[in-house]
């Protein structure tokens, strides 16, 4: 299965960035193939199940327009399988996660799965229980 792992934030972060690699690996060694991008590209909607990683973009638990710009710029996103992954950051966690599965629905895509995670390893342990194929 191709799988295209999108970091996408208000900021540009590292720790986002080396979080959503470290998801590109743990579906790379579940035998997919799965490739990295740090904004919006037109290529993702080639893709057959896309993981978004984010961070929230205030303390308040808000994502920011950017994210959803970022989204847009990603093609056809309709119907495509997805999973929300959201670095543990500010006072509300689970609002900010709310507001970014809304965004990412808005695309039309259907989140199958959604976390907050606070780092590296916690991403890639969540992206091993990812639901890839319907059940």
């Amino acid at each position: 299965m191709r799988i295209a792992v999108v970091a996408a934030s208000e900021k540009k972060s590292e720790a986002l960035i080396r979080q959503a690699r470290a998801v590109a690996r743990e579906f790379t060694m579940m035998g997919n193939i799965a490739d990295t991008f740090e904004a919006g590209d037109s290529r993702v909607c080639s893709y057959d199940f896309i993981a978004v990683c984010s961070e929230a973009a205030s303390l308040g638990g808000k994502i920011g327009p950017k994210f959803a710009e970022q989204l847009s710029r990603c093609g056809n996103l309709v119907g495509k399988r997805s999973m929300a992954l959201l670095n543990k950051s500010g006072l509300f966690p689970g609002k900010a996660l709310t507001s970014m599965m809304r965004a990412m629905e808005r695309e039309g895509m259907v989140v199958t799965m959604a976390e907050v995670v606070s780092g590296e390893g916690e991403a890639a342990a969540v992206a091993r229980e990812a639901p890839l194929t319907r059940s």
